[in-house]
């Protein structure tokens, strides 16, 4: 390498999975400055745009939770074996959820204290705690979203808490709602601020959500009162909440969905039977309910590793899809969509021959939750813009 360069040495490392390095860094002190360059580092989160992001696999424990990662640069995640990244705050929150992602950094959640949550970068292992929040029910839900501002250029997570009744209360509310708050915190600073407003739509928040746009989208629960389900996104610039319109197709309102982002735009992935068949809608220029078209149909399909017969614990149970359904993933690089299967295995699907192709991924875990993620290589000390 000394002949070389620093210009080619800089190119080379800039097309490296993000696995590889990650080790390169950790091979002399030398690598580690190397490896710091701000030119590496801005052109390296380019060209994560341009490949297929990471898979990051959340699995439960007896003793703690794990995480696991599988990089793009095993064949399109075949012959792959999931990373095991560290996750310095085991001690203090050995069980979490994924409630959010956003450019290579996770939201996790305590499931036993709903109110500590971590930002986190798998790759690199480093975390902050979010700050004490500013209020808590005795019985509540809690969505968080988390978000990246266009405008001040600054990370954002956002917290609706819906205090439910006492366990034994008769509440006669849309399903047993009494109360509600909304509050944001701003990375960088040392609090919440609440933005002063009760929600208009009661947010799923078992849902997955989508980002598109700079919005964060989720979908509404249904009640007895409203039987479909809303789509509502949240601003981050403006901290603002706003309705975008669904498929103007009877057979939507009567069918499950989910949201998620496909090549930058919003779709929803509908539930057309139980044995895993589902329709994928895509909103082509957004916020325009005409613009909405049934892009894909997804057939029945069992990949290579799914077992019917598996016990969900209730956590994974109730992450939204059952065994027989399907969560779409991710649009890849070559045209094909990425699908999870009963939170156990992987496969593709080319539209354009209408086939599937299973992936053989080594050393996954028996049940996982699965977030698609662009690798991250930068500090989240240096991500965050400081407030004053």
């Amino acid at each position: 390498m000394e002949r070389l360069p620093p210009e080619v040495i800089l190119e080379i490392i800039t097309r490296l999975p993000i696995r590889s390095l990650l080790q390169f860094r950790c091979v002399c002190k030398a690598w580690f400055t190397l490896a710091q360059d701000p030119y590496l580092l801005h052109n390296y989160q380019c060209r994560s745009t341009q490949i297929n992001p990471c898979l990051i696999l959340h699995s439960e424990n007896t003793l703690h939770d794990k995480l696991h990662i599988i990089d793009e640069d095993h064949h399109h995640y075949n012959q792959a074996f999931p990373g095991k990244p560290n996750l310095p705050f085991n001690s203090a929150m050995p069980s979490f959820d994924i409630t959010g992602s956003c450019n290579g950094f996770l939201c996790l959640t305590d499931t036993q204290v709903p109110d500590t949550s971590y930002i986190y970068n798998p790759f690199i292992g480093e975390s902050i705690q979010l700050p004490p929040v500013i209020k808590h029910f005795t019985y509540q839900r809690v969505a968080l979203g988390f978000g990246f501002d266009q405008v001040s250029k600054a990370y954002k997570v956002i917290r609706c808490v819906y205090c439910i009744p006492e366990p034994g209360s008769r509440a006669h509310r849309p399903f047993g709602i009494i109360n509600s708050d909304i509050s944001i915190h701003t990375l960088g600073t040392d609090s919440w601020r609440s933005l002063g407003k009760k929600p208009r739509h009661w947010l799923d928040w078992n849902s997955p959500t989508a980002s598109v746009n700079g919005f964060l989208h989720w979908l509404t629960k249904a009640h007895k009162y409203k039987q479909s389900h809303d789509i509502v996104a949240f601003d981050f610039a403006t901290e603002e909440f706003h309705q975008v319109p669904c498929p103007s197709c009877p057979s939507f309102k009567r069918n499950m969905y989910s949201l998620v982002e496909l090549g930058g735009r919003l779709c929803a992935v509908v539930r057309v039977s139980y044995n895993g068949k589902v329709d994928v809608w895509v909103m082509k220029e957004y916020n325009m309910a005409s613009s909405w078209s049934k892009d894909y149909i997804l057939g029945e399909h069992a990949p290579v590793g799914l077992n019917l017969g598996l016990q969900l614990s209730d956590r994974m149970r109730n992450k939204w899809f059952s065994l027989k359904n399907v969560q779409v993933l991710c649009l890849m690089k070559t045209g094909e969509i990425l699908i999870e299967y009963g939170r156990q295995a992987f496969a593709c699907y080319d539209p354009e021959k209408a086939e599937f192709r299973d992936l053989n991924i080594h050393g996954l875990p028996n049940c996982f939750q699965s977030v698609v993620l662009r690798g991250n290589i930068l500090s989240l000390q240096d991500s965050i813009q400081i407030q004053i």
